[in-house]
């Protein structure tokens, strides 16, 4: 019970973060327009409420025998998504968010401990048990975007702040180095995202501690391209340091 009113709560508070974000937004982000390439406001919600609402949708189809859905190629999916609700209003915006909200946080309460452990819900779980899908589409998914949104515009420091305030949760969820690494790398991305470089390299150098196959994600990540030339960036690259700077 304590894992799954653990996840309850970080729904909850992801749910109020988002609000928060939409008050912060003022009429000209509100109106805006997005492109495929560069999602408006609106587009990155729909988009996080959509990925909420299909586990809720898949966790349903899962408790009445029934195979889940997903598309395999999930770049075309996100794209497909874009274009089906590119024209949806604020309104339809808002209360898909809080209707995915809703329904995931409602398949969860049904869910028992045997099930948030479980391997095999999906096929596409790649080893990892259902609560960290949760966790991941309720709480990782939708904070990376607002950051991603909000570093074009205000207020990272803030996202930073809603990650920093259940991070505690997140952690608490499982003890072990690889989970513990995600989160530590996300805490990067974030700290890197609002300036805070000592910070970020800092984290990153926990999480590869913890796991050192973020190595490869952390080389390309856009997230990090302002530690790019940090010292203490290189420094947890040593091969990658120009000779003539050894």
């Amino acid at each position: 019970m304590e894992r799954k009113n653990n996840l309850l709560e970080l729904l909850a508070y992801i749910y109020e973060t988002e609000l928060s974000f939409v008050e912060d937004l003022d009429n000209v982000e509100r109106s805006e327009t997005g492109i495929i390439e560069n999602w408006s406001a609106k587009d990155t919600l729909i988009h996080c409420a959509h990925w909420q609402g299909e586990l809720a949708n898949n966790l349903v189809a899962v408790s009445k025998g029934n195979p889940p859905e997903r598309e395999d190629n999930i770049s075309r999916a996100n794209d497909a998504i874009f274009e089906l609700h590119r024209k949806d209003s604020w309104e339809m915006a808002m209360a898909g968010l809080k209707d995915s909200y809703q329904r995931l946080s409602e398949q969860l309460q049904r869910l028992t401990e045997a099930d948030l452990t479980n391997l095999e819900f999906f096929r596409w779980q790649n080893g990892r048990p259902i609560w960290r899908i949760i966790a991941g589409n309720g709480a990782l998914h939708p904070l990376a975007h607002l950051a991603g949104y909000t570093r074009q515009h205000t207020g990272v420091k803030r996202i930073l702040a809603a990650y920093e305030a259940v991070l505690p949760r997140l952690s608490e969820l499982d003890e072990s180095p690889g989970w513990q690494a995600l989160l530590e790398y996300d805490l990067t991305c974030f700290c890197a995202l609002a300036g805070q470089k000592e910070r970020a390299i800092k984290s990153l150098s926990s999480s590869l501690g913890l796991s050192p196959d973020y190595q490869d994600l952390a080389r390309q990540d856009t997230d990090l391209d302002s530690l790019r030339s940090e010292p203490g960036f290189l420094a947890l690259f040593p091969s990658e340091i120009p000779k003539s700077e050894i």
